[in-house]
């Protein structure tokens, strides 16, 4: 399956999704990789921001980029938020990962089970926030988190993909309430999956993992083992997966960055969309 690997970034991000695409590139990943910046950065196709899309501070911008993408001679797309670190490659790829389903994010936690501890996610009790599921068409018993900084889409699905999360964004502001994308992200892979336990995070854990609770602060993952702790229900268990989403080690993934960018200031050029909209994939600028 040809797959892209994209993400959007700028600030001090622009030097952590350099620190991640070099991390992906030094695992032996060969997917092309597209970035959205501020600034250009090295060794991906780097494309400048579209100053039309409206970043608004909940997110939903990722669904307009993805609608962008669809232009691209890509069967799937693989976004990948800037502060992720790869260690490994993946046991199994992102089309053996997504399958025959059209939509992937992890299933991270269980919001309504008698495992759940936590009593809210994004400031909404877990009744309300299972109502909020169930009424916008989930059916399943057990309703879990997701992470908004790993997901994918086929191609042949971005158009209802992006327009269910702007969708779930008009709904769940029309009931007063101001959620993050991933909460759509999250409905959006109840919805979309044939046996949405293929999602549970449980399952995938060699694959992907985020730390959040400081295990790996300031420091860059290193491969080796790190104490993660489920968010909904707080228990705890020791991993080693393949793609860290290193929350805590922002700093650190910065300062490799900027290096980078320092050593290839005189390289790192912007690629026209328009070159790759119409002749970029063919005329072999990803390689």
């Amino acid at each position: 399956m040809k797959t892209l690997i994209w993400s959007v970034a700028w600030g001090d991000y622009r030097y952590m999704t350099q620190t991640l695409m070099d991390s992906i590139r030094s695992v032996g990943i060969n997917h092309d990789i597209l970035t959205f910046s501020d600034e250009p950065l090295a060794n991906v196709l780097s494309c400048e921001m579209d100053k039309s899309i409206d970043m608004d501070f909940k997110q939903y911008w990722k669904f307009h980029y993805l609608r962008k993408l669809e232009a691209l001679d890509y069967d799937l797309f693989v976004f990948i938020d800037s502060d992720h670190y790869f260690v490994r490659k993946p046991p199994r790829d992102f089309a053996e990962i997504i399958g025959a389903d059209p939509w992937h994010s992890f299933l991270e936690s269980p919001i309504n089970s008698p495992l759940t501890k936590r009593g809210d996610w994004w400031g909404v009790q877990n009744h309300a926030m299972t109502l909020l599921y169930r009424d916008f068409g989930v059916v399943q018993d057990t309703v879990y988190s997701t992470n908004g900084g790993f997901w994918m889409c086929k191609k042949p699905f971005i158009k209802h993909a992006a327009a269910t999360g702007l969708l779930f964004r008009d709904y769940q502001r029309g009931l007063k309430l101001d959620l993050p994308e991933e909460v759509a992200i999250a409905v959006m892979s109840h919805l979309f999956s044939k046996d949405y336990s293929n999602r549970f995070h449980s399952r995938n854990m060699d694959i992907w993992a985020s730390e959040w609770t400081g295990s790996l602060k300031d420091r860059l993952p290193s491969g080796s083992e790190w104490e993660f702790q489920e968010y909904m229900t707080n228990d705890r268990s020791t991993v080693n997966p393949a793609i860290v989403h290193a929350m805590r080690s922002k700093s650190a993934l910065t300062e490799v960055g900027k290096k980078v960018f320092e050593s290839t200031k005189m390289q790192r050029v912007f690629t026209p969309w328009g070159q790759v909209n119409n002749a970029g994939v063919k005329k072999g600028v990803f390689s």
